[in-house]
Order: structure tokens, then C-alpha cells, then sequence
């Protein structure tokens, strides 16, 4: 092991002979693993080592180690650790650059988005400094974000560059805005009061499907211009009033045609609305939504009970049949 190198023996917990070891500050942080007499590096096919700095702290031999790492940093990849995890990775990456060092001080929100775009992509190191120096247009382009300035309104009131003690963004909200970064140019997005992200993000997807059942071409944009979390939820509100009624208007034409294509013998057509709501109430509720689209010939809906219990959505287009949905019983729904 070289001087200032830390070593972390994973024999007793793995059951086998392995080492990890990490290089010092100075040299730029990367680790090898080593099975027996062999070493292999790592660090630059796979930024993610998969031990935390905070398992480090509790070793009995790291002090040379962290010695070799500037205090600042140090203390910055500890916070990013509790806020967003990678606090290994990002230290590797700011000790082998310096855009990366000022991205860990000035803006871990975005460094964040670089090492889980890096991961969804399976960057190496390199891939992701290389991205680091790219213009600040092209990075946030290339991680899949919108302007600067729309990630600057996000922050306005949730980090403080300075001394970094603002109140951290909620992890469930920054992967739900790495789903769908269009989400930054909504208003209530900036809210002050503190809301349950589960909780929004499931009105914001039932008002999408309402809206779209309700033929309302315009739902994302009455979405977005909601200037807090409290409007959201009236709109919310309100769709739904508009839904029930919409939905009682209809009743009347309770049986759905049963489409014209060849349908696999354990497929079992939903032909009524009272059908389509005894399969919303055993497998999942948004599959009430889709009957104004059933009834327009846009969509059919198929129950399975064997090998598992299963509801399927079919789109209907002209000349065209398409799977589009799969719910499970579990509430878990699959996209075609």
C-alpha cells in the first residue's frame, strides 16, 4: 500500500480475501480492489465504489488518509453524502478536477445529476469530467436539465451557497425532477411550505390522466402555472368534481364494443362500466380513468387472473394495436 493510501480489509464481512485501497488527496482519489495478490483499478469503469466515506470514519486506521484531504472539501463531500449519497465518488471526482471541486462546493445539486446520469449511463470518471468541462448550456443539456435559470428559481429559497445551511431538497423531489425536468418551470415547485412529494407528484399524474380523458389540451400548462401547492390541490380538486360528473354523464352507455382484433384465450375483455370499476378497486384506480377513451373506441382493457393477476391496456388507433399499459395487482404499473 502506498503512503497516505487508505486500506479497508471487506474479508470478514464477504467471507473471502478482499482489500480495497484508496489513494490520497494529492494523487487524486481512486481505489483498486485486491483478491489475494491481485489488484484490480477500478475507480475509472465504475465511479461508485460502494462503501461511504461515513463507513471510513468508523475504521480504526483512516486518519492518514483523511489527513491528506483538504478540510473543506472534506467536510462538503460529508454533507452531499447525508443530502444525496455518491460522497465518495464526489470527492474522487473534485480531487482530479477543479470545475468538479467548485460543483461540490457552489452547486451539489447539479453534481448530483451528473453522478446519477453517469450511473444510469455507466459512465467511467473520465466520461464525467470531460462532461464537467463542457460549456454550462451543453452540461446541463447533456444531463438531461433545462437553462440555468430555471434551476436557479428552483433554489431561490432552498439553498444557500454560502454557508450551506438552508433546509436540504426533499431526494424524492430531485429524482422525480430528473424524471421530468419540465417540472422546474412550475411554480409550485418553488413553494415554501413543506409538501409530501409522493403526495403531489401523484395529483400531478392523476390531473395528466384526467386531462387527457377529459380531452384538456392545456392540463401540463394549468399545472405549471399554479403558483403553490395549495392551488395545485384546488385544481386537483376541481378536475376531479368535473371527472365524477363527466363519468355519471356517461353511465348510461354501460357496455363497451369489444374491439375487432384476435385476443389470446386468457385475456378476458372489460365490457361494462361497472366491470371497469370492479377491476379499478381490486388492482389499481387509475384504471377508472380511461372509460370516457373506451367509449370513443381509443382504448380497451384486458383482466388476466393467470400466471398472475394482471390488468392490460390496449391503444386503439386506426390500423394500429398497441399495449400500452400493464397493472399489477400490487400497484405497480408497467409502460408500453
Amino acid at each position: 500500500m502506498h503512503s497516505g493510501c487508505f486500506e479497508l480489509d471487506l474479508s470478514a464481512p464477504l467471507g473471502y480475501g478482499l482489500r480495497i485501497d484508496i489513494t490520497p488527496w494529492s494523487n487524486g482519489i481512486h481505489w483498486r480492489y485486491i483478491h489475494g495478490q491481485s489488484a484490480v483499478e477500478l475507480t475509472g469503469d465504475n465511479p461508485n465504489p460502494g462503501i461511504t466515506l461515513a463507513a471510513i470514519l468508523n475504521t480504526a486506521n483512516h486518519q492518514a488518509w483523511l489527513e491528506s484531504i483538504p478540510q473543506t472539501a472534506l467536510n462538503q463531500a460529508l454533507v452531499f453524502e447525508q443530502r444525496f449519497g455518491h460522497g465518495l465518488s464526489a470527492l474522487s471526482l473534485a480531487s482530479q478536477n477543479a470545475n468538479l471541486r467548485r460543483m461540490l462546493q457552489f452547486s451539489p445539486f447539479l453534481l448530483w445529476h451528473l453522478l446519477e446520469y453517469g450511473e444510469k449511463q455507466r459512465l467511467n470518471q473520465q466520461t464525467l469530467i470531460a462532461i464537467a468541462e463542457l460549456p454550462r448550456d451543453q452540461f446541463l443539456s447533456r444531463i438531461g436539465l433545462p437553462s440555468a435559470l430555471s434551476i436557479e428559481r428552483l433554489f431561490r429559497h432552498h439553498y444557500n451557497p454560502v454557508n450551506q445551511t438552508a433546509k436540504p431538497l426533499d431526494i424524492a423531489l430531485l429524482r422525480w425532477l430528473r424524471e421530468e425536468p419540465e417540472l422546474l418551470f412550475a411554480q409550485f415547485i418553488e413553494d415554501d411550505i413543506e409538501w409530501p412529494v409522493t403526495a403531489i407528484r401523484n395529483k400531478v399524474e392523476t390531473l395528466k390522466q384526467m386531462g387527457k380523458q377529459l380531452q384538456i389540451h392545456n392540463i401540463e400548462q394549468q399545472i405549471q402555472y399554479c403558483a403553490n401547492t395549495k392551488l395545485l390541490t384546488q385544481l386537483y380538486e376541481g378536475f376531479q368534481t368535473k371527472f365524477l360528473t363527466f363519468q355519471q354523464q356517461r353511465l348510461e352507455l354501460s357496455r363497451y364494443l369489444k374491439p375487432a382484433f384476435d385476443i389470446p384465450a386468457n385475456w378476458h375483455f372489460i365490457d361494462s362500466w361497472q366491470n371497469l370499476m370492479e377491476e379499478a378497486s381490486l388492482v389499481n384506480r387509475q384504471i377508472s380513468l380511461y372509460h370516457p377513451m373506451i367509449l370513443r373506441g381509443q382504448y380497451a382493457l384486458f383482466s388476466l387472473k393467470e400466471p398472475e393477476r394482471l390488468t392490460i391496456g390496449v391503444s386503439l388507433e386506426p390500423g394500429l394495436v398497441t399495449i400500452d399499459r400493464v397493472w399489477r395487482r400490487q400497484h405497480q404499473t408497467t409502460q408500453g
